[in-house]
């Protein structure tokens, strides 16, 4: 045989090996074939319905695989696979994810051809900052403008109000509105400044907290209906009544009357907990993320307007907490748990201050005490 014959020879089995090993990774990892523009509408759909069901879930690593193989294969930016990728990182409670998740988010609201579409992204970064109120998600959030530009130094709560501000000015909408409300409450509870505010002044605030919230119960019907179809349309609901819940329960500081308000609230989002199904009849446990800081928040406002008189009634809501979270840790990992994680890793002199309340609740309640500990290694 031949040189040229061996080479030959040589050659076509180097292409029947390329040929062969080809077929192996479309076989075993047929994402590396999805190509820009390689799935079709329909096939888009099915995979980010799929994705929707499983961030519903609480499975969030198998939602944002599902969905960034739609963002791989779509030749425009499919923004519901891009919203259940953000969503998901963040559910993770992972913290590099979690930057993923604000970086994508703030990708989105500039990709966003509507003032709605970018209304809702920055929605999205508010409750980043809220879900643990960690350090690197809030300093991520205010990297490069437009948002560089709403932050007040050593002012979270203004720089937070700054943002829900311009949300609002991009579209309204009761989470932004619920975020100028929130700014009222620091003023009331002292929590990221020493704002020492009289009872006329505290009187004041709690007024314009009324109004926030009857600035959002005028716009809740209107924004139900602008948002049927789109992903996680389901969680208006639940955020809106727990924005209701807290912000009553701080009122109630000031106006004892509203601590009923803040109790209706809670009890109207832990029906819609038990009710609410998802498109496959399934219950939706990214509804129950809300519930662990509404039950806590409950709870510490019936400590401070009606103190140890209180105990069996706030030991419920505790209980409740903790009942829950047990019942399903994975579900609570980016939101809930996370804010204990966070909790735990501040200097005793933020731990006292910030979390006062946990103290105070915790030592009204050895086992909610024990849960700290385990979750968030605090109040050891």
């Amino acid at each position: 045989m031949t040189g040229t014959n061996i080479r030959g020879i040589i050659v076509l089995i180097l292409l029947v090996a390329a040929v062969l090993s080809t077929a192996a990774l479309y076989v075993f990892r047929p994402d590396l074939f999805l190509l820009r523009g390689g799935l079709s509408e329909e096939e888009q759909k099915k995979m980010t319905d799929t994705a929707l069901h499983l961030a519903a879930q609480g499975r969030s690593d198998e939602a944002v695989a599902q969905a960034e193989l739609v963002m791989r294969g779509s030749s425009e930016p499919n923004f519901v696979a891009r919203s259940v990728v953000d969503t998901g990182k963040f559910m993770s409670g992972d913290a590099r994810k979690r930057i993923e998740a604000v970086q994508l988010t703030k990708e989105t609201y500039t990709l966003s051809k509507t003032n709605y579409e970018k209304a809702l992204q920055v929605n999205k970064l508010l409750g980043y900052i809220n879900a643990a109120f960690e350090p690197f998600v809030f300093d991520e959030v205010f990297v490069g403008e437009p948002f560089q530009s709403f932050l007040v130094q050593d002012d979270a709560a203004t720089s937070i109000r700054n943002l829900a501000e311009y949300s609002i000015s991009l579209y309204p909408t009761t989470e932004a509105q619920f975020r100028i409300g929130q700014w009222y409450t620091d003023r009331i509870r002292n929590l990221y400044g020493d704002w020492n505010a009289t009872p006329a002044q505290k009187k004041e605030y709690a007024g314009e907290i009324a109004k926030v919230i009857a600035s959002a119960d005028a716009l809740l019907p209107q924004e139900l209906k602008t948002v049927e179809g789109r992903p996680f349309e389901y969680m208006v609901e639940p955020r809106f009544l727990f924005w209701k819940s807290y912000l009553y329960g701080v009122m109630a500081r000031v106006q004892p009357e509203y601590l009923e308000d803040a109790k209706i609230a809670l009890d109207a989002l832990v029906k819609l907990n038990e009710t609410t199904r998802d498109e496959k009849g399934a219950p939706i446990p990214l509804i129950a993320s809300r519930l662990p800081y509404t039950y806590f928040n409950y709870a510490l406002a019936l400590y401070d307007v009606q103190g140890t008189d209180a105990k069996a009634e706030i030991n419920k809501y505790l209980n409740a907490l903790m009942t829950l979270v047990e019942k399903d840790p994975a579900v609570h990992q980016g939101y809930y748990l996370a804010f204990l994680r966070e909790g735990g890793a501040r200097s005793k002199a933020d731990w006292e201050r910030y979390y006062k309340g946990y103290i105070d609740l915790s030592e009204l309640n050895p086992n909610f005490k024990e849960f700290l500990i385990k979750y968030g290694e605090i109040s050891k």
